[in-house]
């Protein structure tokens, strides 16, 4: 007992001349008017507390009260309001409440600068460890309602912004009127953050007001308005301030620009995929692009499924059923059907043309080529006069047809400006002139089917044609089968069935009858002639030879009044033993001849069959 008053009589004094209040339970160091329990007040340029575990640590006091109210622990020149700094191979910092287990505390700072809640070995600057079936970290200002924190993380580790109940990792609910999230770095105006989302569900990158559900609008004309780089620190992605993407490139020429790695020619540029995962697009290094294929064999291919259309074209608002552009899967191709009925078919409307094409630059109503809606295509022409009608300019070919890796100054068809048309020469000299090459065919003529080797038409060469031989033995030779007319001949209209000339398969020929009864049969009409025979340059109007209707030949006159009549010349028979057979009124015939002497002879034959 007396030990214990002496101690108390100690603690008095101490009190009293070192300046130490008592006062209703509080105590004040430096002050006479402590407002809390323990209340030290310092002096100006010395330290405010000191607090070390015996007398023998000095100037290294375990906690130290700078007179700038900073307090340290392990340091005596804190650099913040609570500065802890620790010992290698030790905890810095535990922090636990009454009854918790020393080596299990609620918040542990390790020596590594690592911090953690609900774990003693962190493996991150700051590591929250919950426990099941309970939030892990609840984050609220003062006076807020602990069950309805600002932030909450449970123990799913779906974090929630605004709500306990976060429906993925990372959900941010706002309130009505106001920004839902704010993104700032340090120093910037709070009101121009570098992130805001807008309580409409907006979010805006550089802007407080976005258009759209997501936009960026970058700082200045001379840095990039987006960035994305991969984890090497590469771009991969970059938006310039001219609105320009690249991807693969931070230097896009064009609205959307991606260059791919360049590795090979078979290495991808771009990949899209669908969301099973499927590839929907593919662009190769070479620049082919593949659409259904990763295997672009040309500039763009489109490889479809059996039984669905590989293709649809169609612009905004058209009925999808109903496209522009229909490729089936058997590789037809319909504009205005989606039921082509061969490789490119063109359905147009009414009263308006159903295919214009032109270059750039062209008027669109003038166009290079034009198929109108009565099936007419006009090259050169909007207003064809025919199935195919090509309208060139004067001193320029009309038209030039050749095939692949062909001089195009020579080209396999030329139809010049005068309607002259050459195949082989680009100077003919008819309407219609072809020259071939030695040894091989000028020309072939076959229909769809016939095999090659055996067209219809044969010009050889030498110049001869054959029709129905590839080795005709003239000018013109015509080769029939059994049982067929060997050859027609009829002008435009006339039917078919009765030509103007007939060759039969038994070699006779016949002009107006398709049954001639001798090697050459002509049948006239009533009332014109039925044959004129006349060499080049003659008037049709007086040929050589007439056969009227009448069956009257005429030799240089065409109104012969007997079955032979010769006009302006003389019948010479240069054989003397031939003459002129005549038959007497009996039945008789005889050869009239004449003599030496200029008498006529008569002599008895038998009549001609």
């Amino acid at each position: 007992m007396r030990t214990l008053k002496l101690n108390l009589s100690i603690i008095l004094i101490s009190l009293l001349f070192t300046g130490t209040t008592l006062s209703a339970q509080n105590v004040g160091i430096g002050t006479t008017t402590p407002g809390a329990k323990l209340m030290v007040v310092g002096n100006p340029g010395a330290p405010t507390l000191n607090i070390l575990p015996d007398s023998t640590s000095g100037m290294n006091p375990t906690i130290r009260a700078n007179d700038n109210g900073r307090v340290g622990i392990g340091t005596t020149s804190p650099g913040a309001r609570l500065m802890v700094i620790g010992t290698d191979g030790a905890p810095t910092l535990n922090i636990l409440h009454d009854g918790m287990n020393p080596t299990d505390p609620a918040i542990r700072v390790n020596d590594n600068g690592r911090v953690g809640v609900g774990t003693t070995s962190p493996g991150a600057r700051f590591m929250v460890v919950g426990t099941d079936g309970a939030p892990t970290l609840n984050i609220l200002h003062d006076g807020m309602n602990p069950m309805n924190p600002a932030i909450r993380v449970n123990d799913n580790g779906r974090v929630g912004i605004g709500t306990t109940s976060p429906g993925a990792r990372f959900m941010v609910v706002g309130t009505d009127g106001a920004p839902t999230l704010n993104i700032l770095h340090d120093g910037m105006n709070p009101m121009n953050p570098a992130i805001r989302v807008n309580d409409n569900g907006r979010v805006g990158i550089g802007t407080t007001s976005p258009g759209a559900r997501f936009m960026v609008v970058g700082q200045n004309d001379m840095e990039p308005t987006v960035n994305v780089l991969n984890s090497a620190g590469n771009l991969a992605f970059r938006i310039n301030d001219d609105t320009h993407v690249g991807i693969g490139t931070p230097t896009p020429g064009a609205r959307l620009m991606v260059v791919g790695g360049g590795n090979t020619d078979e290495s991808a540029a771009l990949n899209v995929v669908n969301a099973d995962g499927e590839l929907a697009l593919h662009v190769r290094d070479n620049a082919r692009v593949g659409i259904g294929t990763t295997s672009p064999g040309a500039k763009l291919m489109v490889v479809g499924t059996d039984g669905a259309p590989t293709l649809n074209v169609l612009h905004d608002g058209m009925n999808p059923a109903d496209p522009a552009i229909r490729v089936n899967d058997n590789g037809r191709v319909g504009i205005g059907t989606t039921t082509p009925g061969a490789r490119l078919m063109v359905v147009g409307t009414d009263g308006a043309p159903t295919l214009n094409v032109l270059h750039d630059g062209m008027n669109p109503a003038d166009p290079a080529i034009r198929v109108n809606d009565d099936g007419r295509v006009g090259v050169g022409t909007t207003t064809p006069g025919a199935r195919l009608m090509v309208v060139g300019t004067d001193d320029a070919p009309t038209l030039n047809v050749l095939h692949d890796g062909m001089n195009p100054a020579d080209p396999a068809i030329r139809v010049n400006d005068n309607g002259r048309v050459g195949i082989g020469t680009t100077s003919p000299g008819a309407r219609f002139m072809v020259v071939g090459t030695d040894g091989a065919p000028t020309l072939n003529i076959l229909h769809d089917g016939m095999n090659p080797t055996d067209p219809a038409i044969r010009v050889n060469d030498d110049g001869r044609v054959g029709v129905g031989t590839t080795s005709p033995g003239a000018r013109f030779m015509v080769v029939g089968t059994d049982g067929a007319p060997t050859l027609n001949i009829l002008h435009d209209g006339m039917n078919p069935a009765d030509p103007a000339i007939r060759v039969n398969d038994n070699g006779r020929v016949g002009i107006g009858t398709t049954s001639p009864g001798a090697r050459f049969m002509v049948v006239g009409t009533d009332g014109a002639p039925t044959l004129n025979v006349l060499h080049d340059g003659m008037d049709p109007m007086n040929p050589a030879i007439r056969v009227n209707d009448n069956g009257n030949v005429g030799f240089g006159t065409t109104a012969p009044a007997a079955r032979v009549q010769v006009a302006d010349g003389d019948v010479y028979i240069s054989d003397a033993a031939d003459g002129i057979i005549m038959t007497s009124p009996n039945g008789t015939c005889f050869r009239v001849t004449i003599s030496d002497m200029g008498a006529f002879q008569n002599t008895e034959i038998a009549c001609p069959n």
